[in-house]
């Protein structure tokens, strides 16, 4: 993983961590701070705890969620194939990167897109990156808010509605205005992709085995709005 810029990250609690472990392992659904924005989050791998987080947003399951992993090994546990490219691009990005991956494995199906593709992202927040790594599977990561509502991107923003019906709520980060601006990151090799903070992500949409190529899918809340040609390849700014 890459080194983190800043070492100052606030220290998370114990007792914090494993109430939000035994809430995902009982396959309940929990509010997190992730390197993004705050979000719903469940276990990955069963769709049952899925369907929870649906049914809470009040969103139709065509529309589809990403996952975050804690590390590179996770990630290669929920994709056969990862193009070169992907990992050239994990390397080079100094914000949040979500890529569109072919064919995962053991991920629930009511959280993928339409044509069996799905967001991955390998968080570098303090508390989601270390929760994934300890639950040992991948965790969903969706805004907090209903189906059509504007997104929060801090917890004070996120309404009493979703607080009051998630299994738990961590404490870790509730009184940080703008934690995801703390983790920028130092990449090891290639130029840095520069991505824009919340509510704007990085992605590379990849299809097939020969090239990436733009293809909005329906689990994106937002638009693809220009692409940016990197060393590396193409990361497309939605």
């Amino acid at each position: 993983m890459k080194e983190l810029t800043n070492h100052s990250v606030p220290r998370y609690s114990r007792d914090d961590m494993s109430r939000a472990l035994e809430t995902l392992r009982n396959g309940g659904v929990i509010l997190y701070p992730t390197d993004t924005i705050w979000g719903l989050g469940c276990d990955a791998t069963s769709p049952e705890a899925v369907e929870k987080i649906y049914f809470l947003k009040g969103r139709s399951e065509s529309k589809a969620m990403l996952a975050l992993v804690g590390n590179e090994g996770q990630l290669q546990n929920c994709v056969h194939h990862i193009p070169e490219i992907s990992w050239e691009l994990i390397e080079a990005a100094v914000r949040p990167l979500t890529i569109i991956y072919d064919h995962p494995k053991g991920l629930a199906h009511n959280m993928l897109a339409p044509d069996g593709s799905v967001g991955i992202r390998i968080t570098s927040e303090n508390f989601s990156r270390t929760l994934c790594q300890r639950f040992g599977k991948p965790i969903v990561s969706t805004s907090a808010n209903r189906s059509g509502m504007k997104s929060p991107k801090t917890f004070a923003e996120i309404s009493d509605d979703i607080k009051s019906k998630v299994d738990y709520i961590v404490e870790y980060g509730r009184r940080r205005l703008r934690h995801h601006q703390n983790l920028r990151r130092r990449p090891r090799q290639g130029n840095p992709i520069e991505i824009p903070p919340v509510p704007y992500q990085a992605v590379l949409f990849w299809q097939g085995a020969s090239a990436p190529s733009i293809s909005l899918l329906s689990f994106s809340p937002f638009y693809i709005m220009k692409a940016e040609p990197t060393s590396v390849g193409s990361a497309f700014i939605i």
